[in-house]
C-alpha cells in the first residue's frame, strides 16, 4: 500500500511540475510584453521556471527567434533565478538562438548580445558600477547617479563559461570563449580563450 501511495505522489509532482512549468513559460513572456519587450518571433521563445524582471517603460528590450532561458530549478544550477534589470533610458538587445541560465542581466547604459550566443549557468552582466567611486557620496541620493556605465557588446557565437562575470565597457568578439568563474574587465579578441580573474588570453582558437 505504501509503495502504491508513493507511486501516486511520485506521479502528482510530476504533473504539478509539468504545469508550473507551462505556466511559467506563458506567462514570463506575457510579462515581459507587457513591460514593453519586442519579440521577433515570441512562439519560438523559451523561457523556463519563474523569472524575475524589471523593465523601465522608458527602456527599449529586444529579443530574437529562438531564445532559450532557465531559472531556478529548471537550471542546471538551482541556486538562483534568472533576473533581467534593464533601467530607464537603456538598451538590452539580445540576439537570435540565444541561450541564458540563471543569469543576471544589469543594463544602466547599454547591452547587446548578438546572435547564437550562449552563457552558462549564474553569469551576470553589469554595465554600470552602481555606485560612485567618491566614498563621501556613495550611499546618498546622489550615489547612483554619479556611477559610471559603459555599454557591453557580446558578439556572435561567443560563450560565456559559467559563474562568469562581464563588466562595464567590454566587447566580447566573435566565437570568443570566456571559461568558467572568469572576471572579464577587458575586451576579448575574437576566437580568443580568456580566463582568470583579471581574465587573460589563454590561447586563440581556429576561425
Amino acid at each position: 500500500m505504501t509503495k502504491f501511495f508513493f507511486k501516486i505522489f511520485r506521479i502528482a509532482i510530476h504533473l504539478w511540475k509539468g504545469l508550473m512549468r507551462r505556466f511559467w513559460m506563458r506567462f514570463n513572456i506575457y510579462e515581459m510584453k507587457g513591460s514593453g519587450v519586442r519579440f521577433d518571433d515570441s512562439t519560438s521563445v523559451k523561457m523556463y521556471g519563474r523569472h524575475v524582471f524589471r523593465i523601465s517603460p522608458l527602456a527599449s528590450v529586444s529579443i530574437g527567434g529562438g531564445f532559450t532561458s532557465r531559472s531556478g530549478e529548471d537550471s542546471g544550477i538551482e541556486t538562483a533565478v534568472t533576473k533581467i534589470l534593464v533601467a530607464p533610458g537603456a538598451k538590452l538587445s539580445i540576439g537570435k538562438d540565444c541561450g541564458i541560465s540563471n543569469a543576471t542581466i544589469l543594463c544602466q547604459n547599454s547591452i547587446m548580445i548578438g546572435n547564437h550566443v550562449l552563457m552558462g549557468g549564474g553569469v551576470m552582466l553589469n554595465d554600470s558600477n552602481h555606485h560612485s567611486l567618491d566614498w563621501r557620496i556613495r550611499g546618498t541620493s546622489e550615489d547612483g547617479i554619479s556611477a559610471a556605465s559603459s555599454p557591453i557588446v557580446i558578439s556572435d557565437y561567443a560563450f560565456i563559461g559559467a559563474r562568469s562575470i562581464i563588466q562595464k565597457g567590454v566587447t566580447i568578439g566573435e566565437k570568443a570563449i570566456v571559461a568558467a568563474g572568469s572576471v572579464v574587465v577587458k575586451d576579448v579578441p575574437p576566437c580568443s580563450i580568456v580566463g582568470g580573474n583579471p581574465a587573460r588570453i589563454i590561447k586563440f582558437v581556429t576561425e
